[in-house]
C-alpha cells in the first residue's frame, strides 16, 4: 500500500507557518482547498504553502493561490517545493512572475 493519496484526494494540514497541501487539488475538492488557504490568508502579512507532495492543481486552485495573494493585502505568498508540473502550471498564471509571490525549493 503506497502513503501517496489516492486520485482526487485532497489532504490539507496545518504546519508552522501555513499548510501542507498534499494530493490533488481539482474542481472535487477545490472549496476545501478555498477555505483553508483564504482562511490562513485573511489578514496575514505571509503564508507559506508548502506544495511539496501536491500531485495536480487545476485552474480551479490557481484562481485561489491568486485570490490569496489579493487576500494577503502587501503580504507575501511561499510556495514551497512545487513539483515540475505544478510548476509549469504557476508559471503559465504568471504566478511566478509577481513580487509578492516567492517560489522556494
Amino acid at each position: 500500500m503506497s502513503d501517496e493519496p489516492a486520485q482526487g484526494i485532497l489532504e490539507i494540514e496545518q504546519v508552522e507557518g501555513g499548510l501542507r497541501v498534499r494530493g490533488q487539488v481539482d474542481l472535487s475538492n477545490v472549496g476545501a482547498f478555498r477555505e483553508a488557504v483564504i482562511g490562513k490568508a485573511s489578514g496575514g502579512a505571509e503564508l507559506v504553502l508548502d506544495l511539496g507532495e501536491c500531485t495536480y492543481m487545476g485552474s480551479e486552485g490557481i484562481g485561489v493561490l491568486i485570490e490569496a495573494v489579493q487576500s494577503l493585502a502587501g503580504g507575501r505568498l511561499v510556495l514551497r517545493s512545487p513539483s515540475g508540473i505544478i510548476m509549469k502550471v504557476l508559471d503559465l498564471a504568471g504566478l511566478s512572475k509577481l513580487p509578492s509571490v516567492e517560489i522556494s525549493e
